[in-house]
């Protein structure tokens, strides 16, 4: 048997060697600023979110709108989201309070390149909601007449698997020791 332990023992540290030494991958994460949005009203709309265009997810807002003519200023930080992500556009809304629907269309689709990207004219705009999951924006509306969204990338560094799997082959390996030591009390009566 101990001649295991020593074997086992060996060869789980060259393996932990060999993939802790692998270098990490990294995931891209693009965040959109919004530069120089504005309303028809005299709002302004600032703040960022990010959005994958591997895996067409959005999230992480943090969009503020200013008061103008039409509606008072509103954070959109903790607000619902809903709809299609394709990268052409996306909605928000918050039916818990104040009944807002905030909804921003650009004019080419977003990409994990980042860049400068330009509003849709005609369907970006914030309402009010109606409907029993505030899914409808009814009138009046303000609409956006200017302002681009820049995308800037970022990378994470992630863990890959086989440095994932380098950690639980040592746990595994401190287990088997811990047994074997534990076993050899029991038989010493200790």
């Amino acid at each position: 048997m101990n001649k295991f332990i020593k074997a086992l023992t060996i060869t789980s540290a060259t393996a932990i060697a060999m993939f802790t030494a692998s270098f990490p991958a990294k995931a891209v994460v693009v965040n959109w600023s919004l530069n120089g949005v504005t309303y028809d009203d005299g709002g302004i709309v600032s703040g960022s979110f990010q959005y994958d265009a591997d895996t067409k997810e959005i999230g992480n807002f943090d969009i503020f709108v200013t008061d103008g003519s039409t509606f008072s200023s509103f954070d959109y930080q903790l607000a619902g989201l809903f709809g299609g992500f394709n990268g052409t556009g996306f909605s928000l809304r918050n039916f818990r309070s104040n009944n807002r629907f905030f909804q921003l269309a650009f004019d080419s689709p977003l990409t994990n390149a980042g860049g400068i990207v330009s509003y849709a004219p005609n369907t970006s705009f914030e309402a009010t909601c109606f409907g029993m999951n505030c899914s409808t924006p009814v009138f009046p509306a303000r609409l956006v007449n200017a302002g681009t969204f820049v995308g800037t990338v970022e990378t994470e560094k992630v863990p890959e698997p086989l440095t994932i799997m380098g950690t639980v082959l040592a746990g595994g390996m401190g287990i088997a020791i811990k047994k074997k030591r534990a076993k050899k009390n029991v038989e010493s009566g200790i």
